[in-house]
């Protein structure tokens, strides 16, 4: 503002290259143009000073977020920045450390090599189009986890969650329990979408990696994709339903009940789920049944139809 109002503020500083320490030489604290040039924001600051600020920390945290970077901004050095000067400032460093996303196929296929060769065995497929190299789904089943399935139960779980990345998507896995009851993965594989297609796809080639003879137990939700897919895949497996997640779909049609009432019925679900006999079974079922609610009864019968 020193041409248009006359304002002498002004700083003037520089960095002293023996101990990298940044020195104030000369500063004009008065203004006398008024406050209208003030605002919230540090427009000047760009993405190439988020950059410098913080690599170390993206080096060790290669999840950090933008937001997580704005707090820590305003609280080390009181810059209020823009999410989008915030975000591109760690894409670069993200970039630069890792490697750009320009050619994650080839990071893929060099994944892929470098299981093969540490860890021989291991299944693993990858499709993408010859022709726009584009990335279209991967199934990977390491060999170790292929080996110690044979020693567990053969009750698989299936379920799907979406990806937050930069390329969004779908991750699909399976996953069995060991005999501490703890969580033993089998397979994954990142889609475009959590649909039958899909599902179809990864069923087969989990079908490659487990021994279709033995007799396999599926629990999954009740994703329509899933059980258009699984019949086709293992028509000789049984299945079940997630009970957490029967709990929530009951409590999703119940959402205008009375809270206590739904309450009532998702108690009366899991006693039938853990009935110890098929006639203890029937007999929680009528007690479901007799609790009259419409929605809850349409519910039993899409889980349960001969009921």
């Amino acid at each position: 503002m020193h041409e248009t109002n006359g304002c002498t503020w002004f700083v003037h500083g520089r960095k002293l290259e023996a101990n990298r320490f940044f020195y104030l030489r000369n500063c004009n604290t008065e203004h006398i143009c008024g406050v209208t040039v003030c605002t919230l924001k540090n427009l000047l600051v760009g993405s190439e000073l988020v950059v410098d600020i913080i690599v170390e920390r993206v080096r060790d945290r290669p999840l950090t977020r933008p937001t997580e970077v704005i707090l820590d901004l305003q609280q080390d050095y009181g810059l209020d920045i823009t999410y989008r000067v915030t975000w591109l400032g760690v894409e670069k460093v993200k970039g630069d450390l890792f490697g750009a996303h320009s050619s994650p196929l080839d990071q893929l296929r060099w994944y892929s090599d470098a299981v093969m060769e540490h860890n021989p065995g291991s299944y693993i497929n990858m499709e993408y189009d010859d022709h726009t190299h584009r990335f279209i789904r991967y199934f990977i089943s390491f060999k170790a986890c292929i080996d110690g399935f044979k020693h567990y139960r053969p009750l698989l779980f299936l379920d799907a969650t979406f990806l937050k990345g930069r390329f969004k998507g779908f991750l699909l896995a399976t996953t069995v329990k060991d005999g501490n009851q703890g969580l033993f993965p089998l397979a994954y594989a990142m889609v475009d979408f959590e649909n039958t297609m899909n599902w179809a796809w990864f069923l087969q080639h989990l079908a490659q990696v487990v021994n279709v003879a033995r007799p396999l137990t599926f629990i999954l939700d009740c994703n329509v994709g899933l059980l258009e897919a699984m019949p086709t895949v293992f028509p000789n497996a049984e299945h079940a339903f997630c009970l957490q997640h029967l709990q929530w779909n009951l409590r999703d049609r119940l959402q205008y009940s009375n809270s206590m009432h739904c309450a009532s019925l998702i108690s009366k679900l899991r006693h039938c789920a853990y009935a110890p006999t098929v006639d203890a079974f029937i007999q929680k079922v009528e007690q479901f049944h007799k609790s009259g609610h419409v929605v809850a009864t349409q519910f039993l019968e899409t889980v349960h139809p001969q009921h």
